[in-house]
Order: C-alpha cells, then sequence, then structure tokens
C-alpha cells in the first residue's frame, strides 16, 4: 500500500497544524456553507478545480465525499449497556458507499479524529493511485466529472464495499463501527456540497463539529477505539 497521503498529513502535523485547520475550515465550511460559493469562484488557486458541478443532477455519487445538512427527525442514540448517549450529526462529512433512493450509507468522517481521516482517505486514493495522483486533474481540464472507474467498482459492489470497510476496521482495530459507518435518509439530506479531490487534504485538519459536543466525540471515540489511534 502506498502511504503517501499519511505521510504529507505527519507533515502539517509537524509543520503546521493549526495553519492547517485554518486552511480547512475555510475551504470547506467557510466556503461551502456560510458562504455558499459555487463553481469556479470556489476553486481560487491554479491547482484548484470545479468538479462539483461537472456531476449535473447527479447529486451523490458512490466514491465521493461530501458534506451536507442532514436533518434528523430524532437524536442517534448509543446504548451498550455500560455507556449510553444520543447526538445529533447536522453537518456530517460522509466518503459515501453505496446510494438508493431513499438511503445513503458511508463513513462518516465527521465522527472520526485526524488519524482515521487520514487512514481512510488514504486508502480511498489507493484504490487508484493513478487518478487521484494525476487522472483526475486531467478529467478537470477536459471538463469530465472526475469519477475513477476502478473506485466506482469497488463500491457498486456490496462485497468490495464491505471488504473496503473491513480492511479499516481491521487495520484499525475498532469496535462498534456502526456509529462511523452510518446509513441516511435522503429525505432528511439538504444542501449537498461534494468536497473535491484537491480538499481530500484539508479533511484530516477540520476542526468543526457543529452541533456534536467535545465530549459526544470523546466517548464514541472511546466506544469504537478511535482514541487510540495517532497519526
Amino acid at each position: 500500500m502506498d502511504y503517501s497521503f499519511i505521510t504529507e498529513c505527519r507533515k502539517h502535523v509537524r509543520e503546521d497544524w493549526k495553519e492547517q485547520e485554518k486552511k480547512s475550515f475555510d475551504s470547506i465550511i467557510r466556503t461551502l456553507f456560510l458562504m455558499k460559493v459555487r463553481g469556479k469562484d470556489k476553486a481560487r488557486q491554479i491547482d484548484e478545480y470545479d468538479g462539483e458541478s461537472l456531476f449535473g443532477n447527479r447529486t451523490l455519487f458512490p466514491g465521493q465525499i461530501y458534506a451536507f445538512i442532514y436533518k434528523a427527525e430524532k437524536p442517534t442514540v448509543y446504548d451498550d449497556g455500560t455507556t449510553k448517549f444520543e447526538y445529533y450529526d447536522s453537518l456530517p462529512i460522509v466518503l459515501v458507499t453505496h446510494v438508493e433512493r431513499e438511503r445513503v450509507r458511508g463513513i462518516n468522517l465527521n465522527l472520526c479524529n485526524t488519524a482515521l481521516r487520514a487512514l481512510v482517505i488514504n486508502t480511498l486514493h489507493n484504490l487508484d493511485l493513478e487518478f487521484y495522483t494525476r487522472k483526475n486533474l486531467d478529467m478537470y481540464a477536459n471538463k469530465q466529472a472526475p469519477i475513477s472507474n476502478n473506485v466506482a467498482k469497488v463500491f457498486l459492489n456490496k462485497e468490495t464495499e464491505l471488504a473496503f470497510f473491513n480492511h479499516i476496521k481491521t487495520e484499525c482495530n475498532l469496535n462498534n463501527t456502526g456509529i462511523i459507518y452510518r446509513t441516511y435518509n435522503t429525505k432528511s439530506i439538504q444542501e449537498i456540497r461534494m468536497i473535491e479531490i484537491w480538499q481530500h487534504k484539508y479533511i484530516p485538519f477540520l476542526n468543526y463539529t457543529g452541533d456534536l459536543k467535545q465530549e459526544i466525540l470523546n466517548l464514541i471515540y472511546k466506544v469504537t477505539g478511535i482514541d487510540r489511534l495517532v497519526l
């Protein structure tokens, strides 16, 4: 496996963590949700592109990472007989792995710490290194929606989709993974925004929990084993 994404994240941890946090908030939260910028206006640097609009009416596509407003009718409740808590996560950031008419399944990166976010994205990129390092740029330049056929094949098949997540689960020795591997009702999803491939580098450092309290995140980290993971 190639670990270049994780290596780059570790470099930022050592050298400019706070700067990356600021860039992450500006690029994802401020630009996409507070300012609601769309199209080429959100791609301000020479290595930034607008792929979101190239998907047309396909608002959710397996293998892509999205952030969206989620209007849950009731809080999510966790109770294993020892630990019990409930929470709302109104702005999840999800690596979508399965899409149906009424539900969407994926890994909620908002409930993961920096280390697990980096590992999930590194594992995703390893499904098609050529696409994530070079080919996606060619597709942007040619006005093609940045879709990797190799990645799509993994997530359009239930067995390989589950194998992808189980690899992460085993690699990190995670427990109670239903907390982060979530299913969402499409009727409760609003304001879908695609996280561009060039924004992936910001996701591990995003320090924004919305209505999630840190004490709840700490409990999630504890019962899943995420708290053992260090970048």
